[in-house]
């Protein structure tokens, strides 16, 4: 895994006012973190830093019009998703700041793997709990 400079991490980067604006999931930290270090090996320091100052640029406007991405409610109600690149951004819109769950390669197979994950973890929860209903009320079911 290769750091990014401290120039580049996010918490360097971000104002407090923006902080509370987005959140990037467990998932989404380690999706970024392996895009990082996929296009270093691939392309280089230059070309990395430049990808992964655009997705944070789009973290930075989806904050802002949270409302701009696609609605995927066929995936999962309450999911929306905006593209960056050769990156898709699953997201959910919070009371005052937007949550990204995911960044997937644009492959349609990301997007299949994740409902079927998603799928996989409503199974698993009603085998193991008997409280599926309850958790889907309580909006409990959150990559995190």
């Amino acid at each position: 895994m290769i750091e990014l400079p401290n120039r580049y991490s996010p918490k360097k980067r971000l104002s407090t006012e923006l902080m509370s604006r987005y959140v990037l999931s467990t998932p989404a930290k380690i999706d970024l973190q392996e895009i990082f270090d996929y296009s270093y090996e691939r392309f280089g320091m230059v070309q990395s830093t430049r990808y992964y100052e655009s997705l944070n640029a789009r973290f930075y406007r989806l904050a802002e019009f949270p409302n701009s991405g696609i609605n995927r409610d066929e995936i999962k109600e309450g999911l929306r998703s905006v593209v960056s690149g050769s990156h898709i951004i699953l997201y959910r819109i919070k009371d005052d700041y937007v949550f990204v769950l995911r960044i997937l390669h644009h492959s349609r197979d990301n997007l299949d793997t994740y409902r079927k994950e998603q799928i996989s973890s409503i199974r698993h929860a009603r085998i193991h709990s008997g409280l599926a209903r309850s958790y889907a009320k309580m909006g409990v079911k959150e990559l995190s």
